[in-house]
């Protein structure tokens, strides 16, 4: 297949046709492609007295030359991760206090307290500390049974106490930054028609 040296083209084929290469960023000696050094010389790698490389466009796109990219100039990344540098800004208000009718209820038991529970309550009685039972007798205040009766108090206007700040989620995982894209060859003539300048 002719062509022009250094002509890329597509190709849809899984061996490239002769006189040909895949542009795999493979290294190519000077002196057995002196034509194809003339024209792109260490643009894509090489040092420029043994070798030169040929261009790289395994899984990237081509992009016309401006002021960026430069010629032969790889950008762009496969793969990204957002920071939180890179989300809206935004926050996650929490509201303080509770609304102003509020209600807290709290039920007791309303029989007899549970004196059998005396040895493991050590309540204490107003009479003073409690000191391995000299002079104090410490109040039956548990009790085993279902709560019944609810207390006379109601309280209203709660305020809360909460955290400033709420949990960190997510992965920091990073996702494909591909276009919708397909696959194909790009190849390069390595020995051709040697193209004439303007």
């Amino acid at each position: 297949m002719e062509g022009y040296i250094g002509e890329i083209r597509l190709w849809p084929v899984v061996w490239a046709p002769k006189n040909w290469a895949f542009c795999a960023g493979q290294t190519m000696h000077i002196t057995e492609n002196q034509a194809l050094f003339s024209l792109i010389g260490t643009t894509y790698g090489g040092d420029g007295r043994v070798t030169f490389k040929l261009p790289d466009l395994t899984g990237r796109v081509p992009v016309g030359v401006s002021s960026f990219p430069h010629l032969g100039e790889q950008f762009g990344d496969k793969t990204v991760t957002l920071t939180q540098n890179n989300l809206p800004a935004h926050n996650h208000g929490i509201k303080d206090s509770a609304p102003s009718n509020a209600t807290a209820n709290l039920k007791v038991y309303d029989g007899t307290a549970n004196t059998s529970k005396l040895a493991e309550a050590q309540a204490l009685s107003s009479a003073g500390s409690y000191d391995n039972g000299h002079g104090v007798t410490p109040v039956p205040m548990l009790s085993t049974s279902v709560p019944n009766a609810l207390l006379n108090n109601v309280v209203t206007g709660i305020t809360l106490t909460l955290p400033s700040a709420t949990e960190n989620t997510g992965k920091g995982e990073a996702f494909y930054n591909y276009q919708p894209s397909m696959g194909l060859h790009y190849i390069i003539c390595i020995v051709g028609i040697f193209p004439d300048r303007p």
